[in-house]
């Protein structure tokens, strides 16, 4: 299992598309032998905060970079393609998801960004990868023709369709859940309001830490959290809370 602030590492682009992400540098890491990529850049991604991994597949060198968002994402063909690889997706990791069959005879309403075509040999894989290229969270795929549309919905509510006659298979990256804001519980529903502090670090992991991730002494703070003594008291007092409605 690989994680980082919940979200899975997904490849988003291969080094057959031309492009490298071209955000902030945070470190190059070699990988001594190619059959442990990419997990083994994983693992070096967490310790130096990076969001994103070009992958030289031909050199099993890593390159980390940090972006912070999704829409922070950008992309550069000035030293050749890599493997991109992140966790920024709004999918929660997933990559691409269809939501609309060509059966259904529509298509996506939102702005469109761009039409170009690809070879058939390559669809679709590579009209995905150059979407994500041109800044477009949805894209429409005409199979017969290997045409590729590219739009711009900004949030999953937005997505809207309409009749066409040539029906398109409708995929996003965009998430119902994408930055949702979700209420607190009412204090006299019965549920229970869980506060996660995700760290990558040993500190973090065996020593309890504030917010800022500034270590910490439970006794003498409540804005404490993580270590394995501060999670078990944690359990022990939302059990016994929950024994007592």
């Amino acid at each position: 299992i690989y994680t980082n602030l919940g979200h899975s590492w997904s490849q988003i682009a291969r080094a057959k598309d031309g492009m490298g992400v071209d955000c902030e540098d945070m470190g190059v890491y070699t990988i001594d032998s190619a059959s442990r990529l990419p997990t083994a850049c994983y693992s070096q991604a967490l310790w130096l905060k990076a969001d994103v991994i070009n992958i030289d597949v031909n050199t099993s060198t890593c390159y980390f970079k940090r972006c912070e968002s999704f829409k922070e994402l950008s992309f550069s063909d000035s030293n050749g393609g890599f493997d991109i690889h992140s966790w920024l997706l709004p999918t929660m990791g997933t990559g691409w998801t269809q939501v609309i069959s060509s059966k259904s005879q529509v298509t996506s309403q939102c702005e469109s960004l761009a039409t170009f075509s690809i070879d058939s040999e390559d669809f679709p894989q590579a009209c995905l990868a150059h979407s994500l290229f041109l800044g477009g969270d949805t894209v429409g795929l005409e199979n017969s023709t290997g045409t590729c549309i590219v739009y711009s919905c900004s949030d999953f509510d937005s997505l809207s369709f309409a009749p066409a006659a040539v029906g398109k298979d409708v995929y996003t990256l965009l998430s119902p859940w994408m930055e949702k804001e979700w209420p607190l519980c009412d204090a006299n529903s019965g549920c229970v309001n869980l506060h996660l502090l995700w760290t990558a670090e040993l500190r973090g992991r065996f020593f309890p830490v504030t917010s800022s991730g500034a270590t910490c002494d439970p006794a003498q703070s409540e804005e404490c959290y993580g270590g394995h003594a501060r999670r078990a008291t944690y359990i022990e007092e939302r059990q016994a809370s929950l024994a007592l409605r």
